[in-house]
């Protein structure tokens, strides 16, 4: 063979090397939804890509396998190949013979060196990361072909890297391993490459969805002391009378007054059924609740309430005592945001005032009001700023009292039936003065 053509062999066991090395980067990254929308199509190319990332663990033994052989081969083919190019050259400078052939061989083994790193491994990755789908594409076939070729061969390094697998304790790579977690979602969607690609109000609901699935439904609920309701002794009228007050359209019924003992719930088309049919007591209209626990999760009421075809939940504590009652619209809005119709007076539960500071209802939830601010949200919180400040001063807020944490300053603002119904907040920096704080 003449040094010539070997080095052209060369040339190609590098490419073939970054073809391996692409194709398995590529594969490793891609991920089936990508391929799902092609293949619908009827891409034969995503067919095959997803056949091939089914059982990804034999196509890395493959790829593996093309990587040593074209190494092995390049130092077999290509060093030789460059060392009768580089031997001539050197002679010129009249060295002994040993010294020219030590030279030659250190500077074909350092150019090939570098060829290799760079043109069949650096750039191939680099391709198969950023190119990843189009990489994928075009290398499933071929390497579908060299195992095929190679079977035999693979069919042993297949049964022994599985077994060492499992002598280690580990599953085989499977492609579905490459799933996101929440996490890694939540940290997307917090990137700039994320704030950049999707648009504001579409990346906001999905970091929605995320963040609030997990709350308990008690950041959601109406509570006890907010609640409508009618006794089960009230008349058809004085329940018609309440209904267009409150201009709600399902009411919680309770016997004797106590909103621990609730008999059910009525629903406004029931009641204002006309004619000589109507209704002749709320008995006569009364449908079950639905009892949840208060530290169920929205995402998971959510679905419960779709399944049971209910839109209002009667939620409870530890002790079966009525904590409140939460309605399919609360658990949107905890998604969404608020939710008006023609008819609703628009509220805001957060209102930045013109000093910076932030007005805000005692039921917000803590971690809203610490992201209204730009301060760092604590990823355990679940508890609203009421719940929060009780649990800092240890006693029931008085108007006036100010609680100083993690950079943000809250003044309880108003008092109603022991019960905060609204608190000014700001960052730490922006207080001047004021009265004395717990911390």
């Amino acid at each position: 063979m003449s040094p010539w053509a070997g080095v052209a062999l060369a040339g190609l066991f590098i490419v073939l090397n970054g073809f391996f090395v692409a194709a398995e980067f590529a594969l490793v990254k891609v991920r089936d939804s990508q391929l799902v929308p092609l293949a619908r199509k009827g891409h034969k190319g995503a067919v095959i890509t997803r056949s091939v990332i089914a059982r990804l663990d034999r196509y890395l033994n493959a790829s593996q396998l093309g990587i040593t052989l074209c190494s092995l081969a390049l130092g077999w083919v290509g060093e030789p190949a460059l060392v009768a190019q580089l031997t001539p050259v050197l002679a010129l400078l009249e060295l002994p013979e040993r010294a020219v052939h030590s030279i030659a061989f250190v500077l074909a083994f350092g150019f090939l060196s570098m060829c290799h790193i760079l043109f069949g491994e650096l750039v191939p990755k680099f391709v198969g990361l950023r190119r990843t789908v189009p990489t994928a594409l075009f290398a499933a076939r071929p390497l579908l072909i060299f195992r095929t070729i190679f079977k035999p061969f693979l069919w042993v390094m297949d049964v022994l890297s599985e077994l060492v697998l499992r002598l280690l304790g580990l599953p085989p790579a499977k492609h579905a391993e490459g799933a996101l977690s929440e996490e890694e979602i939540r940290y997307m969607l917090d990137s700039e490459s994320a704030k950049e690609q999707l648009h504001e109000r579409k990346r906001e609901l999905m970091v929605k969805v995320l963040r609030s699935a997990e709350r308990p439904v008690r950041l959601a609920m109406v509570p006890r002391v907010d609640m409508a309701h009618l006794d089960l002794a009230d008349s058809i009228e004085v329940a018609v009378a309440k209904t267009r007050e409150h201009e709600f359209s399902r009411l919680p019924v309770v016997r004797n007054g106590d909103l621990d003992d609730i008999a059910g719930y009525i629903h406004l088309r029931d009641l204002m059924h006309g004619g000589n049919d109507g209704p002749a007591s709320i008995a006569d209209i009364l449908r079950d609740p639905l009892y949840v626990p208060e530290t169920v999760e929205v995402a998971k009421l959510l679905e419960r309430m779709r399944a049971a075809r209910v839109h209002m939940a009667i939620v409870v504590d530890d002790y079966g005592g009525t904590s409140g009652l939460v309605t399919l619209e609360d658990l949107l809005e905890e998604i969404v945001g608020e939710i008006q119709d023609e008819f609703d007076v628009e509220t805001e539960a957060i209102v930045e005032q013109d000093d910076g500071s932030l007005l805000v209802d005692g039921h917000v939830p803590l971690t809203d009001v610490l992201a209204a601010l730009d301060l760092s949200v604590p990823e355990e919180t679940d508890e609203s700023v009421s719940a929060f400040l009780i649990e800092r001063l240890g006693r029931i807020p008085r108007q006036g009292d100010r609680v100083v944490h993690e950079g943000a300053s809250y003044e309880v603002g108003r008092v109603q039936r022991r019960r905060i119904a609204q608190v000014r907040v700001r960052r730490q920096e922006d207080v001047d003065g004021g009265s004395p704080a717990t911390t």
